[in-house]
């Protein structure tokens, strides 16, 4: 019988007597994980009843102790959580991107359970924020306005819209470059020259969640019709004041050059006449 037994149990010397202590597993509890917010990773031994204080138990990230026996490594980042059963998880809060790819190992007694998490699309958020959104607006020579969406950190791929006048439209994928558990992400979206001016989207993100897009300072759409209408106002009467300035100072000119070839024309008569008269008298 026990021949049966010992290769699902393990038998540890406890107290100058052998006691029985089950195969010990962990888990991930259900729900979804984002970065900067909280995971719980339960242990559970198999085959027993409740949790034997006697016996040592601690939890592990790679090399690192972080957790023995109720005693934490960190108490800010880290809470252990018993329970009258055969479980006991740790609580690992203000996630970052080493806490969910990093090997965990639970250990009970002689036995241990070390894995990784399991994370995907449906499981994992890495959520856009303030520090890795970036909003950039430019202008075509068509007068329509120009959106880009640029997330330097993000997961899954976003699904982003922009509603304006009451109505939405959809960002479009420019690039994607992936590193690690997060991606790098340009989306771009190109409002046509009839949407009016002075009106500030909304944009929304939709990851596993729905997150809005904060812009800190909206460029205001051109209207490129008043603007040139308006350009067209400012220029005209420039345009008039330099022609009249240039035409009046055409005609000065003209004036001044047909005085001076007047009085040379007077002076050049008045000098021959001189000389013929001088002329005449010599003879």
């Amino acid at each position: 019988m026990m021949q049966r037994i010992l290769p699902s149990l393990f038998l540890v010397w406890i107290n100058s007597k052998f006691v029985l202590t089950g195969i010990v597993t962990w888990e991930l509890r259900p729900g979804i994980l984002r970065i900067g917010g909280t995971m719980t990773l339960t242990c559970t031994i198999q085959n027993v009843d409740t949790i034997d204080n006697n016996m040592p138990r601690q939890w592990s990230k790679g090399a690192e102790l972080i957790a023995y026996n109720g005693h934490l490594d960190k108490p800010s980042k880290y809470t252990e959580i018993l329970t009258p059963t055969n479980e006991f998880s740790l609580l690992i809060k203000n996630l970052t991107v080493s806490d969910v790819t990093a090997i965990y190992q639970c250990q009970y007694s002689f036995e241990a359970c070390t894995k990784g998490l399991d994370i995907d699309s449906e499981n994992f958020e890495y959520p856009p924020s303030d520090k890795t959104t970036h909003v950039l607006y430019n202008y075509t020579t068509e007068g329509s306005t120009f959106i880009q969406l640029h997330f330097t950190k993000v997961f899954p791929l976003p699904n982003c819209t922009i509603e304006i006048q009451n109505k939405q439209f959809n960002f479009e994928v420019d690039s994607v470059n992936n590193y690690t558990i997060y991606l790098e992400v340009n989306l771009i979206y190109t409002l046509g020259s009839e949407i009016e001016c002075d009106l500030q989207p909304t944009i929304v993100c939709k990851l596993i969640g729905h997150y809005p897009v904060h812009v800190e300072q909206f460029i205001q759409c051109k209207n490129y019709k008043e603007d040139s209408i308006n350009l067209l106002v400012i220029l005209l009467p420039l345009f008039c004041s330099f022609l009249l300035i240039v035409t009046v100072g055409c005609v000065v000119l003209y004036h001044k050059r047909r005085q001076t070839y007047h009085k040379e024309n007077i002076d050049y008569h008045s000098t021959n006449t001189d000389e013929i008269i001088a002329e005449r008298s010599k003879s």
